[in-house]
């Protein structure tokens, strides 16, 4: 994965971010762990100084479900004010049960921590 994340920066430059899944608190180094935060918030921020989320620090109620957090998904509890979308208009309920979601359990999500990532976001 780290050959891939080096491979679209020296192609599309340095906005691609690196998204590493633990079950623990790494004992890593040089993060900074953000509260109350929207999930493309942190990734911004990110860019700046590498992060830390876990469930608590996302305000965000889409982004806990997507990662699984949330078990039910509620589209009047999205927390988004200027994106107020009746979803279920756009997206039939099938297609949003049939989305990919990640095998093994994990509290904590690191956003451009040090080491080889699970993912790269652009």
């Amino acid at each position: 994965m780290e050959h891939i994340h080096k491979r679209m920066l020296k192609k599309f430059g340095n906005h691609w971010g690196k998204i590493k899944f633990y079950k623990d608190e790494p004992q890593l180094n040089k993060y900074e762990k953000l509260e109350s935060i929207r999930f493309c918030e942190a990734i911004s921020k990110a860019k700046i100084r590498p992060t830390l989320l876990d469930k608590e620090s996302i305000s965000c109620y889409g982004a806990q479900y997507a990662f699984g957090w949330q078990s039910r998904y509620q589209y009047e509890n999205l927390d988004c004010e200027e994106n107020k979308i009746k979803y279920q208009k756009f997206v039939p309920p099938v297609k949003v049960s049939e989305t990919p979601r990640l095998n093994r359990p994990f509290n904590y999500i690191g956003l451009n921590l040090e080491g080889a990532s699970d993912l790269i976001i652009s």
